[in-house]
């Protein structure tokens, strides 16, 4: 019988059918196969913990981010109100420049229409001469430009040019504007040229 040593003295025989052999023998033959282990987890609160410290790292970031968003909009902001301003005040300066070039227009109307008056020269012309002056001003009052005549007024060298000075009256006190030569202009309340005056000056008459 195959597997029975008996049947052959002296020569032990070994039964390799794997059906018929003690279970143990036969799992003694087979190859150990390599044991792979498995990854340990970590305990419950040790991932609590890691969680929370990234969520707390990701909100630190947002924030800053934020801030830095409001800041750099801040910047823009500002900016462009420089801007803004800059070119406000760059065209106001045109603006009086461009005022102040064609006063000299208006002053020559004034004279004109004073030499006709003066001469006799025909109503209609003169008329006519005053109807041009009267747009020429309507148009710079559109641009905030008001014509001023100081006569009568104290005399306030930031607003009029002094051109000369008669001696005081009881008709003229000391200080005041006996005649306007030229008229003023003003816009937003400053004026953009002073007008030329004669003054009345000190004088023993004076009723100050």
């Amino acid at each position: 019988m195959i597997g029975d040593s008996r049947s052959f003295p002296g020569y032990p025989m070994r039964d390799r059918r794997w059906w018929v052999r003690p279970e143990q023998e036969y799992q003694a033959e087979r190859p150990v196969e390599p044991r792979v282990e498995e990854p340990r987890e970590a305990p419950p609160s040790d991932r609590a913990a890691a969680l929370e410290a990234e969520l707390v790292d990701r909100d630190r970031r947002l924030r800053e981010a934020l801030t830095r968003e409001r800041e750099a909009r801040l910047e823009v902001d500002l900016a462009r109100q420089r801007l803004e301003r800059d070119a406000r005040k760059e065209v106001e300066r045109s603006r009086r420049e461009l005022v102040v070039a064609l006063l000299p227009v208006l002053d020559d109307l004034d004279r004109a229409i004073g030499a006709a008056r003066d001469r006799g020269e025909a109503e209609a012309l003169v008329t006519g001469v005053e109807h041009v002056r009267s747009g020429f001003l309507d148009r710079l009052r559109g641009f905030g430009v008001e014509r001023f005549d100081p006569t009568g007024q104290k005399f306030d060298p930031a607003r009029h040019e002094a051109v000369y000075t008669v001696p005081a009256s009881e008709l003229h006190r000391s200080g005041l504007i006996v005649k306007t030569l030229r008229n003023g202009y003003v816009t937003d309340g400053e004026t953009i040229r002073a007008a030329q005056v004669i003054v009345a000056g000190p004088d023993s008459r004076s009723l100050l």
